[in-house]
């Protein structure tokens, strides 16, 4: 029996600035493409697999450690793929604020009529409130409208730089995708608590020094960095809204020494933890 394509969206989060959306889709090879308009700046972080889009035959391959920025206006297709994605779409209001505010409009992407999408690298930091975004349906109004800021403003510092296209045609590159996938699962679920190179190397079904080269190939970190900017960017969040003490913030992002913690803290943001709590 033919498998049938299958191309669904589930809403996770409504505001009137943005709307948040799971994207799921299985596409057999052999089927016709998928066709599709946008009609609002989004951005979409990968999950899981890959997904393939197409607009005036530029084609843009999208998996895990990459976003797409998309601006509005224009038809596209998917080629057959099978990947899980999160789409932010945000009105046409705030895509307007957010040029404007943040003066984005001399940059060449936002300046150039013909460039309507650009791949870009995730880092620890995007994956950590991609995942916080996505992952935790009981986050409050408040709290996801601080992910949805945070994510903006470090995807809008990095919008004007160009990043490579990256390919995932052989098999062994899809095999070390889905080795880094488990892993950055594994992390963002496991990071307030010890473990080891040899536990992510198993839940990525690979061995401990083949996982470390492909790791840092596809995030440009070391598993143990990669891991510490989690943690830091998770005590940056509680610093910012909640009221719990330094020593509490420390042991609730993984850190067992809360004066190891400090120390990471102010080498990675410039300014000692209680500081950077009282800063604008």
């Amino acid at each position: 029996m033919k498998q049938q394509a299958v191309v669904s969206q589930q809403q996770i989060k409504c505001s009137p600035y943005y709307e948040i959306k799971n994207l799921s889709a299985n596409i057999p090879a052999g089927e016709d493409r998928k066709k599709g308009y946008n009609d609002c700046f989004c951005l979409l972080f990968s999950r899981k697999g890959h997904l393939t889009f197409e607009h005036l035959g530029y084609k843009v391959d999208l998996f895990n450690g990459l976003l797409l920025a998309d601006k509005p206006g224009y038809h596209f297709q998917m080629h057959p793929a099978i990947g899980e994605c999160t789409i932010i779409n945000f009105s046409n209001s705030f895509y307007q604020q957010l040029v404007q505010d943040l003066q984005l409009d001399k940059s060449f992407f936002f300046s150039n009529s013909s460039l309507l999408s650009l791949l870009l690298k995730t880092n620890a930091q995007l994956d950590y409130l991609h995942y916080q975004l996505a992952f935790n349906s009981g986050n409050s109004q408040l709290s996801t409208d601080s992910l949805i800021l945070e994510i903006v403003k470090i995807v809008a510092a990095a919008i004007t730089q160009i990043q490579p296209k990256w390919q995932t045609n052989s098999p062994s590159q899809n095999i070390h995708l889905t080795a880094v996938e488990r892993s950055k699962e594994y992390i963002h679920q496991h990071f307030q608590k010890d473990f080891s190179l040899f536990d992510l190397a198993k839940q990525s079904l690979v061995s401990p020094f083949h996982f470390s080269r492909i790791f840092k190939q596809y995030t440009s970190q070391a598993p143990h960095q990669y891991v510490t900017t989690v943690r830091l960017k998770h005590s940056a969040m509680l610093l910012k809204h909640t009221k719990l003490t330094i020593i509490d913030v420390a042991y609730q992002s993984g850190f067992s020494n809360a004066d190891y913690f400090s120390t990471a803290f102010k080498k990675w943001i410039g300014l000692a933890p209680a500081n950077y709590r009282l800063s604008d």
